[in-house]
């Protein structure tokens, strides 16, 4: 999201012909003899189109920029248990009374849930497996927008939910030798 809060600074920069940022303009409004080659017109346009990208960034990104993490993904040691799912208190005041727990939830993440394979909290370790799925959805989305792909350059190896496991894997582990990978991309909209 910082990205599009510097779009306004880039934008504002051009208006104000403040050519800093953009150092193969400023080299340009350097070298040049007259205004044929970078006129206040060009700045405009380049203006707006910070301005356009900005709007449909904005626009993709609104579930992102909307998403609510809950308490109990951010730290469920920290998370209200009179607030949460009646499913699933016992084990977070269970949990949140666990100080081993919580010394390895701080070392390692998630993995403290299931020490030496075994889930510790079950109904909450599903929970929040099924939400930290819902938040990587996003993560992905977010960070494949931004990826660059270049020709003759290695392909993105975008990191993907297998729909049936809901397991995290990347795109290319799909491929095989002597098999071409057909990808099809779908939207709702």
């Amino acid at each position: 999201m910082a990205f599009i809060g510097k779009l306004d600074f880039y934008k504002n920069c051009l208006l104000r012909e403040d050519l800093n940022q953009f150092p193969s303009l400023k080299a340009i409004k350097k070298n040049q003899t007259d205004d044929s080659c970078l006129s206040d017109t060009d700045l405009d346009c380049y203006s707006s189109h910070f301005q356009a990208l900005k709007e449909e960034l904005l626009i993709r990104l609104k579930d992102l920029k909307e998403l609510k993490i809950p308490k109990l993904v951010v730290n469920p040691f920290q998370a209200d248990a009179n607030n949460a799912n009646p499913n699933l208190v016992k084990e977070l005041i269970d949990l949140q009374n666990d100080f081993e727990g919580k010394v390895l939830f701080q070392q390692i993440g998630y993995e403290a849930f299931c020490p030496n394979g075994q889930v510790k909290y079950p109904h909450l370790w599903e929970k929040i497996k099924l939400l930290l799925s819902e938040m990587f959805f996003y993560k992905c989305m977010y960070v494949d927008m931004c990826r660059k792909a270049r020709i003759d350059g290695k392909a993105p190896n975008a990191r993907v939910l297998k729909y049936d496991t809901k397991q995290e894997i990347s795109l290319l582990d799909f491929l095989c030798a002597g098999r071409p990978l057909v990808v099809i991309f779908g939207s709702c909209s």
